[in-house]
């Protein structure tokens, strides 16, 4: 959970909150925390996909050799039924069941879809 929690600036944001009243404002890359969540709104409502089936598919992007799904629960702090059903029911995701531990990897599909997510939040940023 700390590693979701880990980016550039957020400690130093936080403690200079402490004892300030107001609301903290941080930047995701150049956008706003608000722009930002609009605009990852807007891309996983026009590719249709669930914010979870996204956080699975970016985490998963990370490994070429697929990712347990012991591992995803500890990075993605979803429960290990969760994240089960999301890799049984979307279409993005190959199970890989010849080693010890199951390992999740995206699919040609997934690839692509992961593509036009990126590509698409790279749009709006612009604007």
């Amino acid at each position: 959970m700390n590693e979701q929690l880990y980016f550039p600036g957020f400690q130093a944001a936080i403690a200079a909150s402490i004892g300030r009243v107001g609301k903290t404002r941080l930047a995701v890359g150049s956008l706003s925390a608000e722009r930002f969540t609009a605009v990852l709104t807007l891309a996983l409502a026009s590719e249709n996909l669930s914010f979870t089936t996204y956080a699975l598919m970016v985490r998963i992007s990370d490994c070429e050799d697929g990712v347990t799904i012991c591992d995803m629960v500890e990075t993605l702090n979803l429960s290990y039924h969760a994240i089960v059903h999301q890799v049984e029911r979307a279409p993005y995701f190959v199970r890989d069941v010849t080693g010890k531990r199951i390992r999740v990897k995206l699919n040609r599909e997934g690839k692509h879809k992961l593509i036009r997510m990126g590509k698409r939040l790279a749009g709006r940023a612009k604007r």
